[in-house]
């Protein structure tokens, strides 16, 4: 992997920065047709090389944006192909950003960041999107499908999603119920292709 140095001007100072060799693939799985997903340690520069762009998440409090914004876990935005955006830590630990490269899509992507606590549910319908789930938390979920005709709906049986915080799992469309069964608050991001 090749490495580069941008500089940014803060106040009177210059942040380098150089872009990580440190990229690592959460699993094989987590590319698809849609995406690529990696979890990437701080200082990165994000250019897009692709069509679409990238989407990113901040996993930790420690993130810096463009040397001078700092972020909170959770946080997320889009950087369109060719832009470029710099992440490093204002601390002296490294940070992590998780990176999904979109590799294709019909309509711009619904991002939504999700708090649920303890035994509460979030029901979403989509027949034709698939959609990302990004832990920032450790949680487990169970994903309920209702399939048939309105008058005649049917619930499948609750799957189970066990995530680590930066984790993904895809869900696939239809109409799902996702319930948190876990002891502590679930919170989660999910990107809608």
């Amino acid at each position: 992997m090749w490495k580069a140095n941008l500089a940014f001007i803060v106040g009177l100072s210059i942040m380098a920065c150089p872009v990580s060799s440190q990229a690592q693939i959460i699993t094989a799985t987590d590319t698809t047709s849609e995406a690529s997903v990696q979890i990437i340690n701080t200082p990165y520069l994000l250019q897009p090389e692709n069509r679409y762009g990238a989407v990113w998440v901040a996993l930790d409090k420690n993130t810096l944006k463009n040397g001078r914004t700092p972020l909170q876990k959770g946080s997320y935005g889009t950087v369109e192909a060719q832009e470029k955006v710099c992440f490093s830590s204002n601390e002296t630990k490294k940070s992590k950003i998780l990176v999904i490269f979109i590799n294709t899509k019909s309509q711009p992507l619904t991002i939504t960041s999700t708090n649920l606590s303890p035994a509460k549910s979030l029901s979403d319908a989509s027949d034709r999107n698939k959609t990302l789930l990004v832990a920032l938390d450790n949680m487990t979920l169970t994903d309920t499908i209702t399939s048939g005709e309105e008058d005649n709906w049917r619930k499948g049986n609750p799957k189970k999603i066990s995530l680590l915080s930066g984790s993904t799992a895809w869900i696939e469309p239809g109409i799902h119920t996702l319930k948190n069964v876990g002891r502590e608050k679930s919170e989660f991001i999910t990107i809608e292709w």
